[in-house]
């Protein structure tokens, strides 16, 4: 059998103590039609969807959108205030979702990220 998606995505951190419930996490996620890129958590990445920079401390998953809306965020205008709103509804689906899926989440606001960012910490027992 091949290797799945989020394992090859993740390929270079298969040294990392949380790496497997990455791949899981990838593998469920991208399944379900979620676009899931791997980061080192630079932002201003022209890639939109999830993005999941796997840490020592755990797995953790930031929705990340196109270039301008990430520019523009922080701004105090109309658009900017929508833009932060889509982020933290999408973010809100995305730990739903994992949620649902039988993941155990929390959701923690993180550096200067006007929206939270949803940690994982594991799956239940099936």
């Amino acid at each position: 059998m091949g290797m799945t998606p989020g394992a090859v995505a993740l390929k270079r951190f298969h040294q990392n103590p949380h790496h497997a419930l990455a791949v899981a996490v990838w593998d469920e996620l991208s399944g379900h039609g979620i676009r899931v890129f791997e980061t080192d958590g630079a932002v201003g990445s022209a890639r939109t969807g999830v993005a999941l920079p796997l840490q020592h401390e755990g797995v953790m998953l930031m929705w990340q959108m196109g270039e301008s809306q990430e520019r523009d965020i922080y701004d105090k205008t109309l658009r900017a205030e929508r833009s932060r709103s889509v982020a933290a509804l999408m973010t809100g689906a995305v730990a739903s979702s994992l949620v649902v899926l039988g993941y155990h989440v929390h959701a923690e606001f993180v550096d200067e990220l006007p929206f939270p960012a949803v940690y994982v910490h594991g799956r239940a027992e099936q």
